[in-house]
């Protein structure tokens, strides 16, 4: 299975982004901790976008994924019988480097910069003396990563069941959930978005019998990250309007506005 992370990872490199290592994940272990992650000034976004979301062109967009278990392919989590995959978790942020330090990694996901019982492995590397390795939350930190967390596998199993799109399948998900609060036809998910943004291929739709789950996840998380505006930040679903916001909003959806 190790030699199956190494693959999926060079995937994501492969893609064009860059792969940190952040602890014995891909060396010698099939769990912890791995960041994916682009340059801001790769994404496309307008001066006025990096402005009101506080980043800059020269500062890294980062996915940390943490496997708790050992690593399951793309394949055996689509087919897995579980609602979600709870072994693994999300953070989104941003990095004056294309990887945090492990501590800031560790501390992303449990507010602590080393596990318990153990010795800090760097404590000379604290972000005073490596203040460019600091990994910040973005302000829709908090939303992306429920979302993440939540719905990335359960959307992940109904686009390889049923051919959807991300919109399509998170529709899907709501109902099966319970969770559509009103009946608004929502917009296509196939019209246009007010900004263009190249994404790379759809790599769900790659017919390579192994395709990457770190490069799958980072997709989803860039997409609705430069997309934030169009999406709803409590269900993520499209928005119906005609004027553009610089940051995103709650929809009238009477679950979204409770919750």
């Amino acid at each position: 299975m190790l030699q199956r992370v190494r693959r999926d990872l060079r995937k994501a490199r492969d893609a064009g982004y860059k792969v940190g290592i952040v602890d014995a994940f891909g060396k010698s272990s099939t769990s912890g901790i791995v960041s994916i992650s682009t340059r801001i000034d790769n994404l496309g976004l307008p001066l006025e976008a990096m402005e009101a979301w506080d980043v800059k062109p020269t500062e890294y967009f980062v996915l940390l994924l943490h496997f708790e278990k050992s690593y399951d392919p793309l394949e055996r989590v689509v087919t897995s019988q579980a609602a979600t995959h709870p072994e693994i978790k999300f953070c989104v942020g941003k990095c004056n480097k294309f990887k945090p330090l492990p501590t800031q990694a560790f501390y992303a996901f449990t507010g602590l910069h080393y596990p318990p019982g153990e010795e800090d492995p760097e404590p000379e590397a604290n972000t005073s003396s490596h203040p460019n390795t600091k990994f910040e939350k973005l302000f829709i930190s908090s939303s992306l990563d429920q979302f993440m967390c939540d719905s990335f596998v359960p959307l992940l199993k109904i686009r390889e069941n049923e051919g959807l799109d991300w919109d399509n399948a998170n529709e899907i998900l709501r109902v099966k959930l319970g969770l559509s609060g009103d009946n608004q036809q929502r917009p296509d998910s196939h019209v246009a978005s007010t900004r263009d943004y190249d994404l790379g291929p759809d790599h769900v739709k790659d017919v390579a019998d192994e395709r990457s789950l770190p490069l799958v996840a980072m997709q989803v998380a860039t997409r609705y990250f430069v997309k934030c505006t169009e999406y709803c930040l409590r269900c993520h679903r499209r928005l119906d309007k005609e004027l553009e916001a610089l940051r995103p909003y709650v929809c009238t959806d009477p679950l979204s506005v409770a919750s």
